[in-house]
């Protein structure tokens, strides 16, 4: 597993992920595409089929039955939500729909048996398989993974349709439609091996729980009633309600302007060339689909997460409704082929992103309701909009005719328009008191990680003054203030500088470490303008302070490096005063930090500390040096001696070196040093090759944190922290899932346990375990436990 886990930087940067994402946008893209491809085929066969036995007149009571069912669906499924596995609900669901879609198959010379049970295996059946996966998905990432992921996730379905398209244009001349069954079945019988997969790596570390209380075994519509007397609960609920009833209140209308157009045009086609108009109106179905879907994917795989990212959710939940109204205004203005074509066009490209938006609006939902309230919109709201949406139509169509009854669909899709439009934008600040009540009142550590997360996000108002109250409260969890600062870092907003920066001199290690990370994030300190002078001026001031008193050694180095970022004189200055008068270890940070000054003039004075008695003075000098274009080479030469010393210690200084400077073509020399018989020369040539961005050496790294002796376990731990790059969040994904195994041999799965009932030994090997997966408040736990 390790060595096949493999990262495209490239590929990174075009589709806005992480490295570490992929295995799990991998899973969910491919299962969501199997259950795409078979779902359109079946659709279009299915509408097709029925518009050439029963008239385009009779399309909305298709609508109506499949919205019928879809609500008997949720209504069952309901029940199983909470006692079944999602994985076994899904794959149970698999074979009941092949094996009624087969029944179908067999008695498809009566066509009335023929439509009901594919109706009930779509609707009654794959409706619900629609609803778990997404529940399923989102399960894999956080609110902030969501906008990066889910827009890449979601272009499985388009390349799915695209896919499916070609497949009905190909084969539509020459397969029988009742065959076309035969295709969807084998599309949703190879979802299964994934779902398998997708069980094996939706596995997260397990941590010591409450018994369950009375409490926690109430009912499902208990614990909705009493969660939704919370008003901004409530509040937010019935918006999401609305936005998804008009939703496909509105989709029906579309849907129904959409295909009459198409029969049109394809009945006057047979009218002047003469043709099989059932093969013909399929293929023209396909060819269609294939266009909606190509414009939507470049969407998705382009623009999709960068727009959610730069708009927020709800922002881009209103780009919808606004595209959507002004398309429809247009076909208002003149009804044709072409005409509902661009508008169902827009409304398919507009969707994907509304759609990747609305669903990663759910983290904001209690976890524990989230399925719930799922199946509830999914599975009744949904339908119960597409019915409304049909009964209109159906009353419309015993009024007007004609092109009467065409402009009035359109002026029903304008208000439905319009009405969407207010629903969405007033969802935004709802969305923003949601995520601020579970901050502040929520007990639960999850459900407050999904809500800074979600505050994180683009769109929010006044969120900050509620953010930094929560991070100065010292009896505040470790974990929520380290997520914080992380959020903050993500929010860059320049007015909380200070509050950072006080967060460099808590007492808890791991809150200082975050806050320096959070303030090297901050590209606006380090633009080279004057716009920020006075905050610089304190951040200067306060960092001098902190570093004298900071007792690890590493964050110190890292204070060094944010003053030296900052690079104005007055870091200069101080920088230069520090190298005069400090001494040893401390020295050699200030000589690092120098490095990140791009004056030649700097390399000079740096340059006298080659010779020093002190070894890190002298490594520190040969890695600045380095970093600067005229010394690079006489750096270089340096490190290679080094790399090719008898001495132990001369070898790992010149490993660390090639590692800061990513001397790439020193790979092979580190490759050969992974089978060195001395273990610390192997661990540094490990890291060295991470971060230089080769994968090679993760195996080496693993070994030692989770079967090496305690020290160089240690070790090993300490050198991760200072690694940034592209490999290390593969490195981190493979760590946690190793934390996961290694916890369920002291833990099992299925067996609730205390602290109580464990040995010392365990408890210190857990401590061990948290500690690599930044568990904060675990270890506290346990630090707590055993000095009782």
């Amino acid at each position: 597993m390790l060595q096949n886990i493999r990262q495209i930087s490239l590929l990174n940067k075009i589709f806005n992920v992480r490295g570490n994402e992929w295995p799990k946008i991998g899973i969910a893209w491919l299962v969501t595409l199997l259950y795409r491809i078979g779902f359109v085929i079946g659709w279009t066969v299915l509408v097709a089929l029925f518009v050439t036995n029963y008239g385009i007149a009779s399309l909305p009571y298709l609508f109506v039955i499949n919205a019928a069912f879809s609500i008997i669906g949720s209504l069952i499924y309901s029940t199983f939500l909470d006692r079944i596995s999602k994985e076994l609900l899904m794959i149970i669901t698999i074979f009941i729909t092949c094996s009624v879609l087969f029944v179908a198959y067999f008695l498809s010379h009566n066509l009335i048996l023929f439509f009901a049970l594919v109706i009930v295996a779509e609707a009654l059946f794959l409706g619900q398989l629609r609803i778990i996966l997404h529940g399923y998905t989102e399960e894999l990432f956080n609110p902030i993974q969501s906008e990066r992921t889910f827009p890449l996730i979601e272009s499985s379905e388009t390349i799915g349709g695209i896919i499916a398209g070609l497949i009905v244009i190909v084969l539509s001349g020459s397969l029988d439609p009742m065959n076309f069954l035969l295709i969807w079945i084998a599309a949703l019988l190879l979802m299964i091996p994934f779902i398998f997969v997708h069980k094996a790596i939706n596995k997260k570390v397990r941590v010591i729980k409450k018994m369950k209380t009375s409490e926690d075994s109430v009912g499902f519509f208990t614990k909705l009633k009493r969660e939704l007397k919370k008003d901004t609960h409530i509040s937010y609920i019935k918006g999401i309600f609305l936005i998804v009833f008009f939703q496909w209140f509105l989709f029906n209308l579309i849907e129904f302007q959409y295909t009459k157009a198409v029969y049109q045009n394809v009945s006057d086609v047979i009218l002047q060339g003469g043709s099989g108009f059932e093969h013909a109106f399929i293929h023209d179905l396909g060819q269609l689909f294939i266009l909606f879907s190509g414009s939507a994917l470049v969407i998705q795989l382009f623009v999709g997460s960068r727009l959610i990212n730069s708009l927020g959710v709800v922002g881009s939940m209103l780009l919808h409704p606004i595209v959507t109204l002004f398309s429809i205004l247009g076909l208002t203005y003149s009804f044709s082929f072409k005409g509902a074509v661009f508008t169902k066009n827009n409304f398919t490209i507009t969707t994907v992103l509304h759609t990747n938006a609305y669903h990663s609006s759910y983290y904001v939902v209690k976890e524990k309701l989230r399925e719930h309230v799922r199946e509830f919109l999914g599975g009744i709201v949904r339908p119960v909009g597409a019915i409304v949406g049909t009964v209109v139509l159906l009353m419309l169509q015993r009024i007007f005719v004609g092109e009467e009854l065409i402009l009035y669909v359109n002026f029903s899709m304008i208000a439905v328009c319009l009405l969407l439009l207010y629903v969405t934008y007033a969802q935004q600040n709802k969305y923003t008191q949601v995520a601020l009540d579970d901050l502040q009142k929520s007990k639960d550590r999850h459900t407050r990680f999904n809500a800074i997360d979600i505050l994180a996000q683009k769109g929010h108002k006044y969120p900050i003054s509620v953010l930094t109250y929560i991070l100065h409260n010292k009896s505040e969890p470790v974990s929520i203030r380290v997520r914080i600062l992380r959020a903050l870092a993500i929010i860059q907003n320049i007015s909380v500088i200070n509050d950072i920066v006080k967060c460099v001199g808590s007492s808890r290690m791991p809150v200082r470490r975050a806050a320096v990370d959070a303030l090297l994030a901050y590209k606006d300190l380090f633009n080279g303008s004057d716009d920020h002078l006075m905050v610089e001026h304190e951040l200067i001031d306060s960092l001098k302070n902190f570093y004298k008193n900071e007792k690890y050694e590493d964050i110190r180095r890292e204070i060094l490096k944010l003053l030296s970022t900052i690079s104005t004189v007055a870091t200069f200055d101080y920088l230069m005063h520090a190298l005069r008068t400090s001494k040893g270890d401390f020295r050699a940070n200030v000589i690092s930090a120098l490095g990140n000054f791009q004056d030649q003039n700097v390399a000079e004075v740096i340059k006298k500390y080659l010779n020093s008695k002190n070894k890190k003075q002298k490594l520190a000098s040969i890695i600045a040096l380095g970093r600067f274009k005229e010394s690079r080479n006489d750096s270089i030469k340096l490190i290679s001696t080094l790399l090719r010393s008898k001495d132990k210690k001369g070898k790992i200084d010149g490993l660390i070196a090639v590692g800061e400077l990513k001397l790439k073509e020193e790979k092979g020399f580190c490759v050969e040093s992974l089978t060195s018989t001395d273990e610390k020369i192997r661990i540094y040539s490990a890291i060295a090759l991470i971060k230089m961005g080769y994968e090679e050496s993760i195996p080496v790294v693993i070994k030692y944190l989770f079967k090496g002796r305690k020290e160089l376990a240690k070790l090993t731990r300490s050198l991760l922290l200072n690694i940034d790059g592209p490999v290390y969040p593969v490195v981190k994904n493979i760590i946690g899932h190793m934390v996961m195994l290694e916890v369920e041999k002291i833990i099992p799965e299925d067996v609730n346990i205390s602290y109580e009932n464990l040995r010392k030994r365990d408890l210190k090997k857990m401590k061990w375990l948290y500690s690599l997966v930044e568990e904060y408040d675990e270890i506290d736990s346990i630090n707590l436990y055993l000095s009782i």
